[in-house]
C-alpha cells in the first residue's frame, strides 16, 4: 500500500471544493441505486466521467474544477467497485472508509479515557435521581361571575373558592415507593386541609400492598392490595379504618380485559361509604368511552356517568361527559389542544340543573391548573346558548387568523436560524453545483437535440424542477421559489449576475463571488454563455424560463439581508429552494426516455443538487412533458420517482 493516497474525503468544514464531504452519499453522487451491480457501477461511471474529465475542457480554470469534480466521482467509484470497501461504506458511511485507510487510530490517553468515563457516570446518575423522584400538583380557583352578568358588569367576578394540592414521589428502592402529599381547601369563610403519605412495595411481579395515611379533614388509614389474577382480571382489596368514629369500611373491585379494546370493572363497598357499581371502558382508534354505574348506600351517592373522548390529531382532542344522578343532572362539552411539547390548554362548557359555567384548564408536565367560571346558577337559555356560541366561535376565528399564522411564524423562525447557521456551507455548495450544472449544459444540449430528433418531438423534456423547501413552514420555500423566478432573468447573460451560485448585482457580487469560491470571471463569462445556448430547448422553441438551461438559480431577494452577530458583517441567507432543471434532464436515459430516481437515495448528492436547507425536510417538484402532455409530480427527499407517470385514464 505503500505510495497509495486515500480519497479527498472531508468533514465539510474546510470549504475545498471539489473534494466530497463525510455527508455525501456515493450512490447519489453516481446515481445508482443502493443495489447497483457491477455493470451498473461501471455505466454510470463512465456517463460522468465522459462530462467531467478534464481533457474536455480547453481553459485551464476549468481543467482544475473538472478535475476537482472526477477526482470525487473516481475515489466514489472505488469505494463502490471494491466489495470489502462497499460492505464497509454501507455500514459505517465515508468515516469507515476513511478510517480504515489511516496508518493507525487514534488512541486516548488514559487521562481523556477517565474524563468520559466521569462525565458518563455523572450523567447517569443525574439521570437516576431525576426518574426516581417525581412532582405533580394541581390548583382548582373558582370564580363566579353571575352577578357581574346580571348587573351588566357593574360588579367585578370574584374568588368563591380555591383547591391546591401537591405530591412528590420517590423510589426507596426496586421494590419500594414512598409518596408524600398534601391539600388545601378554601370556600368563602371556612377552609381545611389534609395531609398524606402513601408507602407502596412491589410484593412480586403479580401482586402490590399499599399503605395509606391521611391526617387532616378525614383523619383514616387505609391497607390495600392488587393482585393480578389471571392475563385477563385485576383484584383489589382494601380495608379503610376511620378515625373519627372508629369503624372500619371494605372495598373490593374487579377488573376484566374483555378484548384487546374493552375492559369492564366491578367495584364492591361496605361501610359508611359503601355501594356497588359497574364500570366500562372502550378504546378504538381515536375513540375513548367510559361510563359508570353506581349505587350507594346514602341518597347522595349514585347515578350514572358517561365520557367520550375524540381525538382529532396528535395536538387536540374533544371530550362530552354526562352525569345524572340523585343530586342533579349535568353535561360537559369541550376540548384540550396541545400548545407545545410539554404543555396543553383546555377549554369546556359545563350546563345542569346547578346552572352554567366555563372551566379553563392548563397543565405542564405534572403540573395543572383548572379554574371553574360560574356564568349562572341556574340553567337559563340567555345564558348556555352564547356560553356554548361565544367560545367555539372565537376558537375558531383564532385557530384561523392567530394561531396559524403564529405557528407559521414560529416554524419559519426556526427554518431561518438553522438556514443562518449553515449560511456559508450552503452557498459553497451552490457555487460547486452550479459548476456541474454549467459543465453538464452543452452535454444536456446534444443529448436534447439527437432525443428529440429520435422521438420526433415526443422526447421526455424537464420543464422545471425545484428542490428544498417546497410547501416549508410558513411557506418560506415557496416565497423564496418566487424571488428566484422574479431574479431569474438578471442572471440569463454573461452579466446578469454577480455569480453564477448566486450572486446578485452592486454591493452583493461580492459576496456571490466569495461563496463561488473564487470563480474567476472568464469562468462565469463560460457559464453564462452555455446557459443561454440552452434558451429554447425545454419548450421546442421557448425562451430560458421554460428552457432547460433557463435556470434559475441566480440572485436573491433583498429581505434575505440581515444583521450578524454583535451587528458586524451581514449575513445573506441562501434560496430555499434549487433550480435542478439541468441535472434531472442530464439524468434521462436516451435508450428508454425514461427518467429513474432511486428510493432511499437522498437527492442532495446527485451532481448537479445541493442541500439548500441542511437539517430540514426537503421535497423535489417536477413539471415535465412527454407526447404533448404536461404533468408536475412532488416528491419527498428520500422517494423514488420514475417519469414519465402512468398516463391519464380516459374519464
Amino acid at each position: 500500500m505503500a505510495g497509495y493516497e486515500p480519497p479527498p474525503f472531508r468533514d465539510g468544514s474546510s470549504g475545498r471544493s471539489g473534494s466530497t464531504d463525510l455527508h455525501t452519499d456515493l450512490y447519489a453522487l453516481l446515481h445508482v441505486s443502493r443495489d447497483a451491480s457491477d455493470d451498473e457501477l461501471k455505466r454510470a461511471y463512465r456517463q460522468l466521467a465522459s462530462v467531467y474529465h478534464p481533457d474536455k475542457y480547453p481553459f485551464p480554470q476549468m481543467q482544475d474544477v473538472a478535475k476537482d469534480h472526477f477526482q470525487r466521482i473516481r475515489s466514489a467509484y472505488e469505494v463502490l467497485s471494491d466489495p470489502a470497501k462497499r460492505q464497509v461504506y454501507d455500514l459505517y458511511g465515508i468515516e469507515g472508509v476513511v478510517s480504515g485507510m489511516e496508518l493507525g487510530p487514534h488512541l486516548r490517553t488514559r487521562q481523556e479515557i477517565r474524563e468520559e468515563w466521569e462525565r458518563a457516570q455523572r450523567r447517569r446518575e443525574e439521570l437516576k435521581a431525576a426518574m426516581r423522584t417525581q412532582h405533580s400538583s394541581s390548583m382548582l380557583l373558582s370564580v363566579t361571575a353571575a352577578d357581574a352578568l346580571a348587573s351588566g358588569f357593574q360588579r367585578f367576578p370574584r374568588i368563591t373558592g380555591m383547591h391546591m394540592s401537591t405530591q412528590v414521589q420517590a423510589a426507596l428502592s426496586d421494590k419500594d415507593t414512598l409518596v408524600l402529599g398534601g391539600s388545601m381547601l378554601m370556600r368563602r369563610v371556612a377552609g381545611g386541609g389534609s395531609m398524606v403519605a402513601v408507602f407502596r412495595r412491589q410484593m412480586d411481579a403479580y401482586q402490590t400492598a399499599e399503605l395509606v395515611a391521611v391526617v387532616g379533614i378525614r383523619t383514616q388509614l387505609t391497607l390495600s392490595t392488587a393482585r393480578q389474577v389471571s392475563p385477563s382480571v385485576k383484584a383489589t382489596a382494601g380495608v379503610t379504618w376511620h378515625a373519627d368514629d372508629g369503624s372500619l369500611s371494605l372495598a373490593n373491585s374487579w377488573t376484566s380485559q374483555i378484548t384487546e379494546s374493552t375492559a369492564a370493572s366491578i367495584n364492591i363497598g361496605l361501610g359508611a361509604d359503601g355501594g356497588a357499581g359497574v364500570g366500562w371502558h372502550t378504546q378504538k382508534d381515536k375513540n375513548n368511552f367510559n361510563a359508570e354505574l353506581k349505587v350507594g348506600a346514602g341518597l347522595s351517592s349514585g347515578g350514572l356517568t358517561a365520557t367520550f373522548v375524540r381525538r382529532f390529531s396528535e395536538h387536540s382532542s374533544g371530550r362530552i361527559h354526562g352525569r345524572l344522578g340523585t343530586t342533579g343532572a349535568d353535561v360537559e362539552v369541550g376540548g384540550s389542544r396541545k400548545i407545545s411539547d410539554n404543555s396543553s390548554l383546555g377549554f369546556f362548557v359545563t350546563m345542569g340543573l346547578q346552572g352554567t359555567l366555563w372551566k379553563v384548564r392548563y397543565s405542564r408536565g405534572g403540573q395543572k391548573v383548572t379554574v371553574p367560571i360560574l356564568l349562572s346558577p341556574t340553567l337559563r337559555p340567555a345564558i348556555s346558548v352564547p356560553a356554548i356560541l361565544i367560545p367555539s366561535v372565537t376558537y375558531a376565528v383564532l385557530k384561523h387568523w392567530v394561531f396559524s399564522r403564529w405557528k407559521q411564524i414560529r416554524e419559519a423562525r426556526q427554518d431561518r436560524e438553522v438556514r443562518q447557521k449553515s449560511a456559508k456551507q450552503v452557498w459553497e455548495s451552490m457555487a460547486e453545483a452550479r459548476q456541474l450544472q454549467d459543465m453538464m449544459t452543452p452535454v444536456v444540449t446534444r443529448r436534447v437535440t439527437a432525443l428529440q430528433q429520435r422521438q420526433n418531438g415526443n422526447a421526455l423534456m424537464i420543464i422545471s424542477a425545484k428542490y428544498g423547501r417546497l410547501g416549508g413552514a410558513g411557506g418560506e420555500g415557496e416565497r423564496e421559489s418566487r424571488n428566484e423566478s422574479t431574479n431569474s432573468g438578471n442572471g440569463s447573460g454573461s452579466g446578469g449576475s454577480g455569480s453564477g451560485s448566486g450572486g446578485g448585482s452592486g454591493g452583493r457580487e461580492g459576496e456571490g463571488r466569495r461563496a463561488a469560491s473564487g470563480i474567476g470571471s472568464m469562468f462565469e463569462r463560460i457559464g453564462g454563455l452555455l446557459r443561454r445556448g440552452l434558451g429554447g430547448i425545454g419548450g421546442g422553441g421557448g425562451g430560458g424560463e421554460e428552457g432547460v438551461g433557463g435556470s434559475e438559480n441566480e440572485g436573491w431577494d433583498e429581505d434575505e439581508w440581515e444583521e450578524g452577530e454583535g451587528g458586524g458583517e451581514r449575513v445573506v441567507l441562501p434560496p430555499a429552494v434549487w433550480d435542478v432543471r439541468i441535472p434531472l434532464q442530464f439524468l434521462v436515459d436516451d435508450a428508454s426516455n425514461t427518467l429513474q430516481l432511486h428510493e432511499g437515495v437522498s437527492k442532495k448528492g446527485i451532481m448537479g443538487f445541493c442541500d439548500p436547507a441542511p437539517g430540514l425536510p426537503k421535497k423535489l417538484r417536477v413539471g415535465y412533458s412527454y407526447r404533448g402532455e404536461e404533468r408536475e409530480v412532488t416528491v419527498n427527499d428520500l422517494d423514488a420517482l420514475s417519469l414519465p407517470l402512468p398516463s391519464r385514464s380516459p374519464s
